[in-house]
């Protein structure tokens, strides 16, 4: 029977069949249908293949027809891609909505192209790994062994197929596989300190080597990985010693923190924040930060991040050896109780060396208080140092007496090192004084000598601020030594009219030794190189010695002659004399000092 044909309307249809019956029945729609066989014989008996009952006819089968496609999807899209040995991981959902049959079955093939020839990859397709009619979702892993890496000029597209009950199939282009054997990247990575008061030093920009002060402040460490295809994530690991010299990695195996989960970043951007270093103990080793970025493909690189830890604050050198010890105006200081630096001028070289044995000195932080004048909480200014040596010319300082007592300029000097580690505080008092001392010999008479004789003068030297340091005593340009031409001595400090009074004695000059060269007869200065304790001095004339070694010449005129008859001068009674004396040099007040005549 190759027709049925249909009775009214009511969806009823009749066809002519043989006692044994194959046929095609057509007329079925969408839904549920209902099929009846009715059986009537030549002479109009009928039985029906199903139970009456009461008039209710019980069917004996019903056919459900579905010709609507399902669908599927699939959570990838675009390019996915591999080097050869990640695995390419799909997945998504399926459905055939309320009136479909549902789905049975989801089916991936891999189809290579070379050029223009397909080829489909067996071992990569077949079904789904997990297939939930429940939830309605499947997922499949192709495994990357399936790009080998010799491949580079293949492409691969993956297809699915979603068969229903009724055997209808969707089919969907889902991705495309790319393989990718190029590494990813990293620029320069950087390293910053949230601390107020440290810094990050990086010595070299070629090096990834940072000095930091671990044990304040969190850290920082950021930058940027890049990659041909694209950045799938960047991991770190930081590695270390602690305090027992055990080894010390963070995360640990139970973090949940920001540093052991991955750097999720398309482009490459990456931070790790709020890191907290304190455990690690620099002494004992460097701490190594390791990064890993991963690309797309599963292609990954390593970058090793030293952190070198720098806690140790920078130590001036100032009881080492005269050359290396710290010096102001090329002294270095006394530290005597009550003793007193003084100084002449008002700008002064600051000379020596500071240690570092981590980051290095960065500058020298100073602070002046001039004299009279309240001290303050922010710096002066800063000098650099080469190596931890520094020379520098700190200045504006001035002299300053009150109450009869001298103030003194106060210096503090920090150094910093590149990392923020700041020195213990070195302060020094500065006391100034310009002012020239004098010196006077206590008579301002000529002295005189024929180098036969000793020499004595006395005399004083007086100074307003810092008070007398030494009296030198000079003749003809010779210095006046204690104990070998002369003896001299200078006494103690007192104070007199407001000034500092040192009195001084030279005896037993011998001039002999002073005038041993053949000088000349005349006038020679007698003068004291006066020093006061801040360095200033002057030579003062402070007498007059005159070498005389001529005697002087004498004439005296015959008194009258009483008795002219006589070839000899007479005399009779009281006489008058009268003559010259004369000299080269000047002659004194009273130049004879007596007369002397014989009787016969």
């Amino acid at each position: 029977v190759n027709s049925s044909t249909r009775l009214g309307t009511g969806g009823k249809f009749y066809t002519e069949i043989a006692t044994n019956y194959d046929a095609t029945l057509s007329g079925f729609e969408v839904g549920k249908n209902y099929l009846i066989l009715v059986a009537v014989d030549n002479v109009g008996n009928a039985g029906l293949d199903s139970v009456i009952t009461k008039d209710t006819v019980y069917y004996n089968a019903s056919l459900n027809v579905d010709m609507d496609l399902p669908t599927l999807t699939c959570s990838q899209s675009g390019t996915q891609y591999t080097n050869g040995t990640k695995a390419i991981a799909l997945g998504g959902t399926f459905d055939d909505g309320t009136a479909g049959s549902g789905v049975t079955n989801v089916r991936l093939e891999v189809i290579k192209t070379v050029g223009n020839t397909k080829t489909v990859i067996d071992a990569a397709g077949g079904n789904a790994d997990s297939f939930d009619t429940t939830n309605k979702t499947w997922s499949k892993t192709i495994s990357g062994s399936n790009f080998p890496e010799t491949d580079t000029s293949a492409s691969y597209a993956v297809k699915a197929y979603a068969t229903d009950k009724a055997g209808n199939v969707y089919q969907a282009n889902l991705v495309n596989i790319q393989l990718d054997k190029v590494d990813p990247e990293f620029k320069t990575p950087s390293v910053e300190t949230a601390s107020t008061t440290h810094k990050v030093y990086k010595p070299d920009e070629t090096k990834d080597e940072f000095y930091i002060n671990n044990t304040d402040g969190t850290f920082t460490i950021s930058g940027v990985a890049t990659d041909n295809i694209g950045v799938e994530s960047v991991e770190l690991k930081i590695t270390g010693k602690d305090s027992n010299n055990a080894e010390l990695t963070l995360p640990a195996a139970d973090a949940t923190d920001v540093v052991k989960a991955k750097y999720k970043s398309e482009s490459g951007v990456y931070s790790f924040d709020s890191l907290s270093l304190t455990g690690f103990d620099g002494s004992k080793d460097d701490i190594t930060a390791t990064l890993t970025v991963t690309d797309t493909a599963g292609n990954s690189k390593t970058k090793e991040i030293t952190l070198k830890c720098d806690t140790t604050i920078p130590a001036l050198v100032d009881a080492d050896s005269e050359n290396n010890s710290f010096k102001v105006g090329g002294i270095r200081l006394s530290t005597e109780t009550n003793a007193k630096n003084w100084f002449n001028k008002s700008t002064l070289p600051f000379t020596g060396s500071y240690t570092e044995a981590g980051s290095g000195i960065d500058y020298v932080e100073y602070t002046i208080t001039k004299a009279g004048e309240t001290s303050s909480t922010t710096p002066t200014g800063t000098f650099s140092t080469t190596n931890g040596t520094f020379s520098a010319n700190l200045g504006e300082f001035v002299s300053d007496v009150t109450n009869g007592n001298p103030v003194a300029n106060t210096v503090t000097l920090v150094a910093v090192d590149k990392v923020g580690n700041r020195s213990s505080e070195k302060s020094v008092s500065l006391y100034i004084d310009t002012e020239m001392p004098e010196a006077s010999a206590d008579s301002s008479e000529t002295i005189y000598t024929n180098k036969s004789g000793k020499i004595t003068v006395t005399g004083k030297s007086t100074d307003d601020i810092s008070g007398i340091k030494s009296v030198v005593i000079k003749l003809n340009g010779k210095e006046i030594k204690n104990g070998e031409n002369a003896t001299f001595t200078l006494g103690d400090e007192s104070t007199t009219d407001g000034k500092l009074t040192r009195t001084w004695t030279v005896t037993d000059i011998d001039a002999s030794t002073i005038f041993a060269f053949g000088e000349s007869d005349g006038t020679y200065s007698l003068s004291a190189l006066v020093t006061d304790n801040a360095g200033n001095s002057q030579t003062v004339n402070v007498a007059t010695v005159m070498l005389d070694t001529t005697a002087p010449a004498v004439t005296l005129t015959a008194p009258s002659d009483a008795d002219t008859t006589d070839n000899d001068i007479q005399i009779n009674g009281t006489i008058s004399l009268s003559g010259t004396i004369s000299d080269k040099n000047v002659l004194p007040e009273t130049a004879i000092t007596g007369m002397q005549y014989v009787q016969n």
